[in-house]
């Protein structure tokens, strides 16, 4: 095999430069070479871009998204913010906590202690957040805010809703 140069002709990757190889046989059986075509690059790179934006039926891995496609914002006051506690594998630490919308109360789950300081402050103070790039359960129940997800205090003409003491019967798993 010849070694690449770093001449303008060799820039050009073509299917067979991309062609994985894997020589000999391996645990799970016998070695498969496949080709990446520019279609499957550029298949892969758009799924990942209707992903985030929304475009895509099976995107809910990525930002919550309205039916316009614009990135949704939500504006809440922090409830029952809960100590910090570990998962069942002791690997992440995480907290919960209950937002309060315009509308109704939401649970929510908190694995990124960056964002915890705000959301404490918040509580404290009765005053709202503003959250974006936030993600949900797949059952669309619980808002998760990780370290992706942007939280800050909301502006004055943002919300029109007042803090309203929640009452114990919602519970948080």
């Amino acid at each position: 095999m010849a070694a690449r140069g770093h001449s303008s002709g060799s820039t050009a990757k073509t299917a067979k430069n991309m062609k994985k190889k894997s020589l000999g046989n391996t645990k799970k059986g016998p070695a498969v070479a496949t080709a990446v075509s520019f279609e499957d690059s550029f298949t892969a790179v758009k799924d990942v871009f209707s992903a985030k934006t929304g475009d895509n039926e099976n995107a809910g891995k990525g930002s919550v998204v309205n039916e316009r496609g614009a990135e949704e914002s939500l504006i809440a006051y922090v409830h029952k913010l809960s100590p910090t506690k570990k998962n069942r594998r002791q690997t992440m630490e995480y907290s919960t906590l209950v937002l309060q919308t315009e509308k109704k109360s939401v649970q929510a789950l908190l694995y990124a202690n960056k964002k915890r300081p705000i959301l404490a402050d918040s509580a404290r103070s009765h005053t709202p957040i503003k959250i974006q790039r936030f993600t949900k359960t797949a059952d669309g129940e619980k808002v998760i805010i990780n370290e992706m997800a942007k939280v800050g205090f909301a502006q004055q003409g943002d919300y029109s809703f007042q803090f309203e003491e929640l009452d114990n019967s919602l519970k948080i798993s």
